[in-house]
């Protein structure tokens, strides 16, 4: 999905090493501003040239209920 205002690319992303971040559950994408704020193009060009993009994280560390390291 494009991440640029302008729909003309995909240029912002969220890197994650997988081995590290297990808490990270396969969901992601962008927030289409012009749509959830009812902005006209030239307005959402004018907040930024760059739509927010999002990842959604287990708040359970290691991604699994009743899981902890401080055992």
């Amino acid at each position: 999905m494009p991440t640029a205002t302008r729909g003309t690319g995909t240029v912002d992303h969220i890197l994650l090493d997988a081995m590290a971040t297990v808490e990270f559950t396969g969901r992601a994408g962008v927030v289409d501003i012009m749509r959830r704020l009812n902005l006209s193009m030239p307005e959402a060009v004018e907040v930024s040239e760059h739509l927010p993009v999002w990842a959604e994280f287990s708040i359970f560390e290691g991604g699994q209920s009743g899981f902890s390291t401080l055992e």
